[in-house]
């Protein structure tokens, strides 16, 4: 049984955004970071650079790490922030691209991991992965839209030369 063109495309379409998908997502061996710390008992460290608020893309270090990065505040009881580094995610630590805290017997520890280019950076970032997903999606609905759109220009133009014989 012979398949409808429009679907053939349709399917080659969504192949193609899934393959794109699978590529945009693999091969990654290793992701920059930023590495920096800030203590409140460091008394040269006033302005606090590493700090977040203080914190610019000139100041902290840069370096390959092969897991992720990551950002840590550490709160003593009282809730007041007394240290906050940006570095290499340790191998053993899972990376949940979200904040997590764990709370201990002297305060507690807000912790955020990830794993693209200079995501210890900001605060407040949306995931490339997000935005990769969201442009693949684009582009395969787009794909698959032209080829059908060029199926259906076809097939109208075999009816028209039908219809004039």
């Amino acid at each position: 049984m012979k398949g409808n063109a429009v679907s053939d495309f349709v399917t080659a379409g969504i192949i193609a955004g899934l393959l794109l998908t699978v590529v945009a997502f693999s091969g990654v061996d290793a992701v920059e970071c930023y590495l920096c710390s800030w203590s409140n008992r460091d008394f040269w460290n006033m302005t606090g650079l590493c700090y977040p608020g203080n914190f610019t893309s000139n100041y902290g270090i840069r370096m390959e790490c092969p897991k992720g990065c990551e950002m840590s505040f550490l709160f003593d009881k009282d809730g007041i922030p007394t240290h906050f580094y940006r570095n290499c995610a340790p191998a053993n630590r899972p990376i949940s691209n979200q904040w997590k805290t764990h709370h201990n017997d002297y305060g507690y520890r807000k912790m955020y991991t990830c794993d693209w280019h200079l995501c210890n950076g900001a605060m407040e970032n949306l995931a490339p992965s997000s935005i990769s997903l969201f442009l693949v999606l684009q582009l395969s609905m787009w794909v698959t839209s032209f080829f059908v759109n060029a199926v259906g220009a076809s097939q109208n133009a075999r009816v028209i030369q039908r219809t004039k014989r």
